[in-house]
């Protein structure tokens, strides 16, 4: 097959959805499909606009945003984008990720696609703010128009979105870590040497950017209050000085560790950004896994802690209840719903995160250790990217061409309608962007004159087909 994935970021971009394109196009790659992605122009991947990696070829574009915040590019790059989606000679065109340039320029356009159109929606983060109101009224009728979607959870706000709209063409496949990285298990024990760990000292893990949204201050509240001796919390995660939580948690750090209680007890934080190589490595020779996480749709990095035999305490975020039912693996702590938020982001209670960290240390070799080993095992039986790419290839091949469940028009006139009101509610391009920390968003403001003009330029494509805004 020729297979076209679209995604906002791909790596070297670290992140949960480019890992994910990443593992899915390498391997469906290497299982002799033709595979594309487009995807953000990267300087540290290549300058050219199209470059072949591991077999994979990869379109970039100079494109920011989305289509409710505005969108930041040259008319002529959203021409490009246009055209590579609905060229004819792709089987299969795979959308990635709501709420993001490369979903909503090609949902503006989605019946002008050719080959089989399938949604990987990932979590609907905004479906509650005011601002992505007029958006989510478009997908009321857009979700009928794919030809599968593909969710990652059984019980999420995503699925339960498509559930209500009555339709019923989609699958659920679970997301998974990768055999080639955590198969057979690394040697020796290189990060505790590196940061003066002692074998002896229990070994707290987070792996989670620095974007405010990763419930780093509940986690280092969490580990303070939680009576561990002779224990260090190793924290990995991509800095994000300007927008995230990095400087709070260098002064919260930096104010722990110099805590004379703290320092008899042996109990220190540290913080770092390594290489992905490491983090596996880190992963291996932790004693715990950390995820207190404020929003997620489907935590990838509970089935990493898993394939390294790590037991996990995860706030329910995103279906991560359900990842501990599917794993065998984890405890769930308690949480409440933040009201300051319209993002829907929960926030642990940081009193039970610190009673579990003290149940799990306390029994670790007896119970929790030989737990996460077996469930390591069912991880390698079947939650590795090799049987979940296969499912998806399942899902590609398996696929009909189908009619959309709503004309040609209706569609045309619904996207119409999408485009034209955001163009006369300028509120609807930048509000909620203050409302929450994402490591990208904030970065995104472009003027709002340029993104009515590329709005109006996506929407010229819509009236190409006849018809006119409502």
């Amino acid at each position: 097959m020729r297979i076209l994935h679209c995604c906002e970021f791909y790596p070297p971009y670290v992140g949960g959805m480019p890992e994910v394109v990443l593992k899915l196009s390498t391997i469906m790659q290497k299982m002799g499909h033709e595979v594309h992605v487009a995807t953000t122009q990267d300087s540290a991947r290549s300058q050219k606009p199209i470059v072949e990696i591991d077999g994979v070829t990869i379109h970039q574009f100079e494109i920011e945003g989305n289509i409710s915040r505005g969108i930041k590019a040259d008319p002529a790059e959203v021409d490009r984008y246009i055209s590579t989606v609905t060229d004819k000679s792709f089987d299969v065109v795979v959308l990635f990720a709501a709420q993001q340039w490369t979903c909503d320029i090609a949902l503006a356009n989605l019946q002008n696609i050719p080959g089989k159109k399938i949604f990987v929606p990932t979590g609907y983060s905004a479906l509650w703010a005011d601002s992505y109101k007029p958006y989510f009224d478009f997908l009321n009728d857009a979700i009928h128009c794919f030809d599968h979607s593909i969710y990652l959870s059984s019980d999420y706000r995503d699925i339960n979105f498509a559930k209500d709209r009555g339709a019923n063409n989609f699958s659920v496949i679970p997301n998974g870590a990768a055999k080639g990285e955590f198969e057979p298990p690394p040697t020796g024990n290189k990060i505790r040497t590196k940061f003066g760990i002692s074998d002896g000292t229990f070994l707290l893990l987070s792996v989670a950017s620095h974007t405010g949204i990763k419930g780093h201050k509940e986690m280092i509240e969490a580990f303070d209050t939680a009576e561990v001796s002779d224990s260090t919390l190793l924290i990995i995660g991509r800095e994000e000085k300007e927008h995230g939580c990095s400087l709070e948690c260098q002064r919260s750090v930096k104010k722990f560790n110099l805590n004379k209680t703290n320092q008899e007890s042996k109990k220190r934080i540290i913080l770092s950004s390594l290489p992905r190589s490491e983090v596996v490595e880190a992963l291996f020779e932790a004693n715990l896994f950390l995820f207190l996480s404020n929003l997620e749709c489907s935590p990838i990095v509970l089935f990493e802690a898993t394939a390294a035999g790590l037991p996990f305490i995860s706030t329910p975020v995103g279906n991560a209840v359900e990842i501990s039912r599917w794993l065998s693996n984890g405890l769930i702590c308690e949480a409440h719903e933040d009201p300051s938020h319209s993002y829907g982001l929960i926030r642990a209670k940081t009193k039970d995160a610190s009673r579990l960290i003290e149940l799990v240390k306390k029994d670790y070799e007896k119970e929790y250790k030989p737990k996460a080993q077996d469930a390591r095992k069912l991880w390698l039986e079947k939650f590795t990217w090799e049987k979940i790419a296969e499912k998806y290839l399942e899902v590609y091949q398996s696929t009909e061409k189908s009619n959309s469940a709503i004309s040609q028009e209706s569609f045309n006139k619904a996207s119409s309608s999408l485009l034209t009101q955001l163009l006369k509610d300028n509120s609807a391009l930048h509000q909620e962007i203050d409302n929450i920390n994402t490591s990208h968003s904030m970065r995104i403001t472009a003027p709002i004159r340029k993104s009515r003009r590329l709005i109006s330029h996506i929407l010229s494509y819509v009236k190409k087909e006849g018809a006119q805004p409502q």
